[in-house]
C-alpha cells in the first residue's frame, strides 16, 4: 500500500494499476465498498478495460447488488463477448436472483466457451435448486468425465443421489471422494448419514469422529451423532449432542424437531413441547412437526389443542400417519364417531399405497378379507385391531403392539469356540434355526431378535465377527440386562444358549459344598488374572427372573449342566432337580443350588456309529475358579419385582450328556437334502414346534421334543443318554395349560369381558421414527425408509428399543422337515 500511495502521489493520482491492485487489496480486508468505488475510478480512466469492469462486477455481487452487477457484466460482454468468467458471473447473479433459466443459460454458454469445474458445480447447483434432479446429475456426470477425481464432484453427486433415496450409488461415489480425499468432512458426514440410515450406529459413529477431528464446531455433525446415540437407545447422550448442536445453530429447524422426538421418546413431553413448538417456528411448512406437537399435546391432557395440529397436519399434507394417530387420540377421548372416520381415511390412503408393499403378506390380505363384512360393523379400535398389514409396512409394529398389546423379544447365543482345538460345529446353527424359527412361526419380530455368534453359520474359522456380535461374557450379561430392562407387564422374552455347560469349583467357598453350574461364553480364557471367565447359572437366573409381573419367560439350554437355570423345585413330578448337594447346618438337612460331581459316559459319543455322524458332547471338565462371578461386567442381579412366570428347557439332566450331531434336512420342493451340524436339543424344539403347528402348552412341547430325541437314539446314537428336563418357577407357571410363547392375555379364558375404557388406555400413538440422517447444506433430513415406532405412555415402552445387533431375518418356510 506504501508502494502504491506513493506512485499514486507521483501521478496525480492517475495510475490505472495501482488503483486496481489498491481495490484488490481493499476487497481482500473486507472493505467491499471502497473496493469498489475505486475499481469505478480505474474505469474512468480506461473505460475499455474488462478487468476492470469484471471486478467492478464481482464487487457489486458481493456487496448484494446483484441487478448492478449484471449491468456492469452486460457492458464487460460487449467488450469481450467470450469470456467464460463474464458468463459464470452472471449465472452465479441470476441464481441468487432466483431467475433460474437464465442463469443456466449463462452457465451452459460459460462452459461452451471454457469448460470449468465450479461453473458445472454451479449450474447441477441451479437444476437442483429447481428439484430437477435427473438434469443435475447429467451435469455433475459430464463434469466427471472432465475431472474424474474431483473430490468435491463426487461427494455433491453422491449426496444428490441420496437425497433421491438411491443409497448404493450414493455410497459408491462417496466412497470413490473419500479414496481422493479421505479426510473430507463433508463426505464423511455424508456417507456416515447413509451407514446410519441403515441403522448400523457404531460403524457411523466411527465415521463421524473422524469428521469431527477436522470440523467440531459442526451443529449437522452433532446432530447425526446425536441421533445415532438416540438408535443405540442411550438418551443422555443424545440430548447432550443435540443441545451442543442447538447451540451451535440456535435456528436449525432439524435440531430442535430431534430434540423433541427425544424428549418424546422419554416421557418428558413439557420440553417436547417446547422443542416442538420452536421447529415450527422455524420452519412452518413441515407437517410432520405438527404431528408429533399433536402427540406431545394429547400426553399433556390438552385435547383440544391437539386436535388443532392434526387438523393443521392434514391439511398441509393428508399423510395416512396423520390420520391413524389422529383417530387413536380421539379413541382415546371418546370420540368414536370421528375417530373411525379417520380411520376410514387412513385405510383408503394406506390401500393406495404400491402393490408390492400391500402384496408383501398374502397371509393379512386373507385375514383381511375373511374380516370384512365384520369390519363394517366395529368401532374404531376393533378396525385397527382387526386390519391386517403386511410385515415391511411401516405400521406393521405398531399394529402388532396395538392388537397384541405386547413385545416379544429374544436373545439367542451360539458358541463355536473356534480358536480352540476342542471347538462345536453346531452351536452358532442352532441359534440361526431358532432365531429363524421365532420370527418366521411364533410371532417374534426380526428387529426383536438379537443372535450373539462367535463364527458365520456353517464356516468352521470365517471372517471375523464384530465385536458387538461375539457371545463374550460381557456381552451376553449385557444383552441379557437389556432385554430384562425393556420388558413391560405383559411381554414375552426368550432365550436360548448353544454352547459347553460346565460345573466349576469355587475355590473361595466351603469344602465340600458341591459345584456350580455354569455356562462357557468364547471369551472364557480371557478372566481376570489369569483366571478362566464362566457365566454361573445363578447368576443367569437373577438377571431373567428380574421381569416385571406377567411376564413370561422361556429358555432353552443346549448344553449340559444348565439344570438350575429357573427353578431346582419346579419339575413335572414335583421332586426337586436331580444331582444337588444337600448341606447340614446345625444337625438340619437342607437343599442348595450346588450340585454334585456329574459323571459322564464317554461311550456316548466315542463308538462307531455316534463318530460316523460327527457326535460332540456340549460338556466341559470341571474347572477350579477362585470366584466364579467375578469377570469384566457384573451380573447385578435385577431381584425379582413379582413371582415370575418362566419355563426352562435343558439339553440333559444331572450325569446326562448333551450332544450334537449331522442333521439332514430332506429335501422339499426338489431341492437337494442339506446336512448341518446341530445340537440335538435345537434340532428338536424347532422339529418339534413345528409338529404341534406352532402351538400347544409347553407340556406338550416338552413330550414332542423327547419323542424326536428317541427317533435321534434309534437312528443316529444309539447310546445317547440326553432327556430334556423342563423346569419352571413356582408359583404362577402353569405348564399343563400356558401356550408355548404366548402372553397371559392368551392364557386366560377367551369369554373374558375386556372394558372399552381399557381397551381405550392401551391404544398409543403410533409415529414414524425421526429423521435418519442430516447433511450439510441440505436443509431436509434424508430417509430412504420409513419405520413406525410407538411412542410410550407413562406405563409403555421407550421406543428405539430393540436390540441393535446382529438381526436375523425371518423367512417363511426356513426350517422345514
Amino acid at each position: 500500500m506504501e508502494v502504491i500511495e506513493e506512485q499514486l502521489r507521483d501521478s496525480n493520482g492517475m495510475c490505472e494499476y495501482a488503483i486496481y491492485v489498491k481495490a484488490l487489496i481493499k476487497r481482500q480486508e473486507g472493505q467491499v465498498q471502497e473496493s469498489l468505488q475505486l475499481f469505478q475510478a480505474a474505469t474512468c480512466i480506461s473505460p475499455l478495460n474488462v478487468y476492470n469492469l469484471k471486478q467492478m462486477g464481482r464487487s457489486l455481487y458481493l456487496l448484494g447488488k446483484h441487478r448492478g452487477a449484471i449491468e456492469v457484466y452486460d457492458e464487460a460482454q460487449k467488450i469481450s463477448p467470450d469470456d467464460w468468467e463474464i458468463w459464470h458471473n452472471k449465472g452465479l447473479c441470476y441464481m441468487y436472483l432466483r431467475q433460474y433459466d437464465s442463469s443456466i443459460d449463462c452457465f451452459t454458454k460459460a462452459n461452451q466457451i471454457q469448460r470449468h469445474d465450479v461453473t458445472f458445480m454451479q449450474l447441477g447447483k441451479v437444476h437442483a435448486l429447481q428439484e430437477d434432479y435427473k438434469s443435475a446429475i447429467d451435469v455433475y456426470t459430464e463434469a466427471l468425465e472432465f475431472s474424474p477425481e474431483h473430490a468435491e464432484l463426487l461427494t455433491t453427486l453422491g449426496i444428490l443421489y441420496l437425497r433421491m433415496g438411491e443409497n448404493f450409488k450414493a455410497f459408491d461415489y462417496l466412497g470413490n471422494a473419500l479414496t481422493h480425499d479421505p479426510k473430507n468432512a463433508k463426505t464423511i458426514l455424508a456417507a456416515g448419514s447413509i451407514i446410519q440410515d441403515h441403522s448400523d450406529m457404531d460403524v457411523a459413529l466411527i465415521k463421524y469422529r473422524v469428521a469431527a477431528v477436522h470440523t467440531p464446531n459442526s451443529a449437522q455433525l452433532w446432530n447425526n451423532i446425536g441421533m445415532c446415540f438416540f438408535g443405540k437407545t442411550k438418551y443422555v447422550a443424545a440430548i447432550a449432542c443435540l443441545k451442543r448442536a442447538l447451540y451451535l445453530d440456535p435456528f436449525e429447524w432439524i435440531i430442535s424437531y430431534n430434540l423433541g422426538l427425544v424428549h418424546l421418546n422419554t416421557g418428558q413431553f413439557a420440553s417436547a413441547f417446547h422443542f416442538f413448538s420452536a421447529s415450527i417456528n422455524l420452519k412452518p411448512d413441515f407437517p410432520s412437526s405438527y404431528m408429533y406437537l399433536a402427540i406431545t399435546l394429547s400426553r399433556l391432557d390438552d385435547f383440544s389443542n391437539a386436535c388443532s395440529a392434526y387438523e393443521k397436519a392434514i391439511e398441509m399434507d393428508s399423510d395416512h400417519m396423520f390420520h391413524l394417530n389422529f383417530a387413536i387420540t380421539l379413541f382415546n377421548h371418546g370420540e368414536l364417531t370421528e375417530a373411525k372416520r379417520q380411520f376410514v381415511l387412513f385405510n383408503d390412503l394406506f390401500q393406495q399405497l404400491d402393490e408390492e408393499q400391500r402384496n408383501s403378506d398374502p397371509e393379512g390380505l386373507k385375514r383381511k378379507e375373511e374380516a370384512c363384512a365384520e369390519l363394517r360393523k366395529c368401532d374404531c379400535l376393533a378396525l385397527i385391531l382387526a386390519t391386517p398389514i403386511p410385515k415391511g409396512h411401516p405400521l406393521a409394529f405398531c399394529h402388532s403392539r396395538l392388537r397384541d398389546g405386547m413385545v416379544k423379544r429374544a436373545l439367542c447365543v451360539g458358541c463355536n469356540y473356534p480358536s480352540k482345538a476342542f471347538g462345536l460345529a453346531g452351536a452358532v446353527n442352532d441359534a440361526f434355526l431358532i432365531a429363524e424359527t421365532l420370527q418366521a412361526h411364533m410371532g417374534f419380530r426380526h428387529e426383536n431378535v438379537c443372535v450373539l455368534h462367535d463364527v458365520y453359520p456353517g464356516q468352521k474359522k470365517s471372517l471375523k465377527v464384530e465385536p458387538a456380535k461375539s457371545p463374550t461374557r460381557v456381552n451376553i450379561l449385557q444383552q441379557l440386562q437389556q432385554l430384562v430392562r425393556q420388558t413391560r407387564p405383559g411381554d414375552v422374552l426368550f432365550f436360548s444358549f448353544s454352547g459347553y455347560g460346565l460345573q466349576v469349583d469355587d475355590m473361595d467357598g466351603y469344602q465340600d459344598e458341591g459345584y456350580e453350574e455354569a455356562i462357557l461364553p468364547t471369551d472364557f480364557v480371557d478372566g481376570r488374572d489369569g483366571d478362566y471367565s464362566v457365566i454361573c447359572t445363578n447368576d443367569l437366573h437373577d438377571v431373567l427372573l428380574g421381569v416385571p409381573q406377567n411376564v413370561i419367560v422361556t429358555a432353552v439350554m443346549d448344553c449340559d449342566h444348565a439344570t438350575t437355570l429357573i427353578d431346582i423345585g419346579g419339575t413335572l413330578d414335583g421332586s426337586l432337580v436331580s444331582g444337588l448337594k444337600y448341606s447340614s447346618f446345625c444337625g438340619l438337612q437342607a437343599h442348595s443350588t450346588k450340585m454334585m460331581l456329574a459323571n459322564h459316559e464317554r461311550g456316548v459319543w466315542q463308538e462307531e456309529k455316534a463318530r460316523s455322524v460327527a457326535a460332540r458332547p456340549r460338556f466341559q471338565p470341571v474347572m477350579e475358579i477362585d470366584n466364579p462371578r467375578r469377570g469384566r461386567l457384573p451380573t447385578r442381579p435385577a431381584m425379582s419385582r413379582s413371582s415370575s412366570i418362566a419355563f426352562c428347557y435343558s439339553a440333559a439332566g444331572h450325569g446326562q450328556t448333551a450332544m450334537e450331531m449331522k442333521m439332514t434336512t430332506p429335501s422339499v420342493d426338489g431341492q437337494e437334502p442339506t446336512v448341518k451340524q446341530h445340537g440335538v436339543l435345537s434340532w428338536c424344539f424347532a422339529k418339534a414346534l413345528e409338529e404341534l403347528n406352532f402351538s400347544g402348552t409347553y407340556f406338550e412341547l416338552q413330550e414332542e421334543i423327547q419323542q424326536q430325541m428317541k427317533q435321534i437314539k434309534a437312528t443316529s446314537l444309539p447310546r445317547m443318554d440326553q432327556e430334556v428336563l423342563l423346569t419352571f418357577s413356582l408359583p404362577l407357571s402353569k405348564p399343563r395349560t400356558m401356550k408355548i410363547l404366548q402372553p397371559m392375555e392368551s392364557v386366560h379364558a377367551p369369554d373374558r369381558g375386556i372394558s372399552t375404557q381399557s381397551m381405550r388406555l392401551a391404544a398409543p400413538a403410533v409415529v414414524p421414527p425421526p429423521p435418519p440422517g442430516f447433511l450439510t447444506g441440505s436443509g431436509s433430513a434424508v430417509t430412504s425408509r420409513q419405520v413406525s415406532e410407538d411412542i410410550p405412555s407413562a406405563q409403555s415402552r421407550p421406543a428405539w428399543s430393540e436390540l441393535v445387533h446382529h438381526n436375523v431375518e425371518g423367512r417363511e418356510g426356513s426350517f422345514k422337515v
